[in-house]
């Protein structure tokens, strides 16, 4: 049984296909340079000599062992040269074709757990969204589509999210008429688990918001920081037991199911009306909306409004009474059970012990539909905001392997064609090449950028500071950004199992290190601004991390992987941004103030969610006369920093010996210098070696 796009996918040589078992490699060559449908339409001698049909389930194994890579077909007259994403991913997913019960047994002689596997192998790689309705109506999943607009409309009706409106009645023809009601789509989604899931959004773009919400609604949602991810993933001693119980700390995650459809509903005064039209039929109905639904501009606000009001009630009314930071909106802490939840909308990642998530998640089914949580245990991940978390006997462990795989697909770049570079970003490297780009290659790099954005952010601090330089031209991409950007990408791609870790029997002890150039970065972009940089960890594991040449111009680009202080660390208050200095000490004391407030800034967090955090901290930096401004309390004469005017705040805080102390720390073993210039390899591979650890995703088990 062929999918739709088996046709347009090729197959290409993977770069194990020589160390495969002759036989494999001579099935997998037989089938080099032809289509899926080709493939799957061919024969090959098996080790005992017969010919047997190359069957999907063969496919996959050459797939899943690099023996073969798969790749869309790339036409040649330039006529589709705007890359499709959807296309893409619909392609991918047709490449490795979801088993189903239905499939001729043939195609499929294979045990029910080599089936699961192979669908886990499948959808943790990419999920499909905003699918085109028509293609797959009229394609074999035409059934399980429309059993999944079925449930979406049953889930509003039954959550008594919106009621049908009777043509004719007085509701009706205020519906048809209203200048407020809203429109909706439906979309139509493959999602990681394995399933199909249709959802119907209002078009928040044609909302009346201020006759619907009226003038004064504030639209700001929380979502976690990634640091605050990590410092609950990541956490020390989780091996550790509570004094009088036995077994350490646990992670899990858990999704609330329809989470915008559970919001608290509607005064019966509001007047709120939605027109649907049915994806399979293209029938049109009215209803009236009772509660938020997703793709509405109040609906995040109202949903964090509705959780967070229980998850702070207290356990005598049925609630958890769990603590808000303040400092921290989306972390909630009980500190009697010393449990604590981050929240990301409605993805919950629990780390305590499991007597208390018990507890809780019982709380929480009484109160909302949630999905079944999941349980990180050695021999089953979970995937948390894209990022992977899983563990071993001995660490936890943090990873973008999935993702950096998914981005290949989303980007049609095949990895056996990828160059294997061993750094981010070579060693003295200049963007000197400022020729626009095209509009396709642009729009290419407008995607691509932001995807290592994330990537830097959560996990791959290595890639941080080519990220920063990258970042500069976001403006106005140019060829020389564009090969760097190529660069960075292939460096993911041969790094791609590159984790940070936490033992699960560490100390918590914490340790920061900070640090900046002296105006090395000589491109016009740049100024001859300083880059900026730190890195704070506990025991082994990075926590934050920042590096940045400016916090004003491109701070949806550079904004720390952690904390960011309102104002940049400048000589003179009425300075607006970071600027040049002609001395490297004063570039260092900029370094030094900015990761002051940001740790200060962590600290407050890590006390709000009962994680061990040192009153003082001692902050390394390698330049001594930065090290002794930081540690003067009066002024003691001539003296080359005497234009950073010692009276601001950031000053202040930092001379601080009550908050913050200074130390120094050779130049050869300062962690930061990873996030303020481009190292040369060895150097580079070194700082890494002591930050970041080579490790796969375990193979999940049923």
């Amino acid at each position: 049984m062929l999918t739709a796009h088996d046709a347009s996918i090729v197959l290409r040589p993977g770069p194990l296909i020589d160390r495969a078992k002759p036989y494999i490699s001579q099935r997998c060559k037989s089938v080099v340079g032809l289509s899926i449908a080709a493939a799957l339409d061919s024969t090959f001698p098996a080790a005992d000599g017969n010919d047997l049909p190359y069957r999907r389930a063969d496919l996959q194994w050459d797939l899943d062992h690099d023996y073969l890579l798969a790749a869309l077909s790339v036409s040649t007259d330039g006529a589709h040269e705007q890359y499709d994403s959807e296309c893409a991913q619909a392609a991918h997913l047709a490449c490795l074709a979801l088993p189903s019960p239905g499939l001729d047994p043939i195609a499929y002689a294979c045990p029910v757990s080599e089936q699961r596997a192979h669908i886990d192998a499948l959808v943790a790689i990419v999920a499909m969204t905003d699918l085109p309705w028509k293609a797959y109506l009229n394609g074999p999943e035409r059934e399980h589509v429309v059993a999944a607009w079925n449930r979406e409309l049953r889930a509003l009706l039954d959550l008594h999210a919106i009621v049908p409106l009777v043509p004719g009645s007085p509701d009706y023809e205020e519906a048809v008429k209203s200048k407020t009601t809203t429109p909706c789509r439906v979309l139509l989604d493959f999602k990681r688990d394995g399933t199909w899931k249709c959802r119907v959004v209002t078009r928040g773009d044609l909302e009346d918001k201020v006759a619907l919400d009226g003038p004064d609604f504030h639209y700001y949602s929380n979502v976690s920081r990634m640091s605050t991810v990590r410092c609950a993933a990541l956490r020390a001693g989780r091996d550790t037991p509570r004094p009088g119980c036995t077994g350490g700390r646990i992670i899990s995650s858990c999704d609330v199911s329809n989470a915008f459809l559970q919001t608290t509903p509607f005064p019966d005064t509001d007047r709120r009306f939605l027109m649907i039209r049915s994806p399979i039929d293209g029938t049109v109905t009215y209803y009236r909306q009772l509660i938020s639904v997703y793709g509405s501009c109040s609906a995040p606000a109202r949903w964090e409004t509705t959780f967070s009001t229980w998850l702070c009630s207290p356990e005598s009314a049925g609630g958890p009474g769990l603590v808000r930071g303040m400092n921290e909106p989306s972390a909630y802490y009980h500190p009697g059970r010393d449990l604590l939840m981050v929240l990301y909308t409605d993805d919950q990642l629990l780390d305590g012990y499991r007597e208390d998530i018990d507890w809780y998640y019982t709380l929480l089914r009484a109160r909302f539909k949630i999905k079944e949580p999941k349980w990180l245990t050695p021999d089953n991940p979970i995937d948390h905001l894209g990022v992977t978390i899983f563990q071993t006997d001995s660490h936890t462990y943090m990873t973008m392997q999935n993702y950096i795989r998914s981005m290949n697909i989303v980007l049609q770049r095949d990895p056996s064609k990828c160059l294997h570079r061993k750094s981010p970003i070579p060693h003295k490297h200049e963007i000197v090449d400022l020729t626009p780009l095209s509009h396709t290659k642009e729009a290419f790099f407008v995607r691509a950028l932001g995807m290592c954005s994330w990537i830097s952010a959560t996990v791959r601090l290595d890639g941080r500071y080519a990220q920063s330089r990258i970042s500069q031209y976001a403006s106005a991409p140019c060829v020389g950004a564009y090969n760097a950007l190529i660069h960075l990408l292939d460096y993911y791609t041969a790094t791609s199992h590159l984790c940070i870790r936490q033992s699960r029997s560490a100390a918590s002890d914490w340790s920061f290190y900070s640090d900046s150039d002296m105006a090395g970065n000589p491109e016009v972009v740049c100024k001859r601004r300083s880059q900026l940089g730190y890195i704070g960890l506990v025991g082994e594991a990075p926590i934050v991390w920042s590096s940045k040449c400016t916090t004003v111009q491109f701070a949806s680009h550079n904004v720390p992987a952690g904390f960011a202080w309102g104002r940049p660390v400048v000589a003179h208050p009425d300075i607006a941004d970071n600027h040049a200095d002609v001395s490297s000490a004063a570039a260092e004391i900029y370094a030094m103030g900015t990761a002051t407030m940001d740790i200060l800034a962590l600290s407050y967090v890590c006390s709000e969610a009962g994680i061990v955090f040192p009153r003082t901290f001692v902050l390394q930096v390698d330049n001594a006369a930065a090290q002794a401004f930081a540690s003067q309390t009066t002024y003691s004469g001539k003296s080359r920093l005497r234009h950073v005017d010692a009276r601001q705040e950031w000053v202040q805080v930092l001379r601080d010996s009550q908050l913050v102390k200074a130390v120094h720390v050779d130049t050869t073993e300062n962690l930061s210098d990873l996030f303020t210039k481009a190292l040369d390899l060895p150097t580079f591979t070194r700082f890494r070696k002591q930050l970041m650890h080579f490790q796969h995703i375990p193979a999940v088990t049923h």
